[in-house]
């Protein structure tokens, strides 16, 4: 199977990348920076979550030289500590372009892709901050809670036509983002 995975370029996504190329699949990754994994069956793609067109593109280029799309797994983020007094407008555009708009945007340029198989499956990834809230980050906090609300939804909506909708929400690792 084919897995698409977004923010291949370190932290999480990277390990992600790491662990399913170790059992023998094939790994799309998707980031803004390059990826320094090297394997037979990674093949790694510029792109931005912010751009719906990019993604596109390169959904359909990926598709065409690699197969059938089995899975989308999303870890591309930011994160940014503030007081709430201090968080700009653009801050809390930022956050919720990337971390929310950017799952968005990646799960419905892929979709069609994933619903040409009988089953597939998306991860999303949001944080514990998601559930219970952060100090000093609650723009990250809302922009995490609501990947939570639209994975539950996209759960009940996808699930009757075979594609799986699961959310991770970790605790604080140890990644460059932290």
């Amino acid at each position: 199977m084919d897995i698409l995975i977004t923010g291949t370029a370190s932290g999480i996504g990277r390990a992600c990348a790491e662990l399913f190329l170790e059992r023998g699949h094939n790994v799309v990754g998707l980031d803004v920076a390059e990826a320094s994994i090297e394997h037979e069956r990674y093949r790694h793609l510029i792109a931005d979550v912010r751009d719906r067109a990019a993604l596109d593109a390169m959904l359909g280029d990926a598709s065409l030289r690699l197969g059938p799309i089995g899975a989308l797994v999303c870890c591309a983020g930011v994160a940014q500590q503030k007081l709430f007094q201090d968080i700009t407008d653009e801050d809390w555009d930022r956050m919720f372009d990337i971390n929310i708009k950017g799952v968005y945007r990646s799960i419905q340029a892929a979709l069609p892709y994933l619903m040409k198989r009988e089953r597939s499956c998306i991860v999303t990834f949001s944080s514990m901050w998601g559930q219970v809230g952060a100090s000093c980050e609650s723009h990250y906090a809302a922009s995490k809670g609501a990947v939570i609300a639209l994975t539950q939804s996209l759960a009940k909506e996808l699930g009757p036509s075979g594609v799986r909708v699961n959310c991770v929400s970790p605790g604080t690792i140890l990644t460059d983002m932290t």
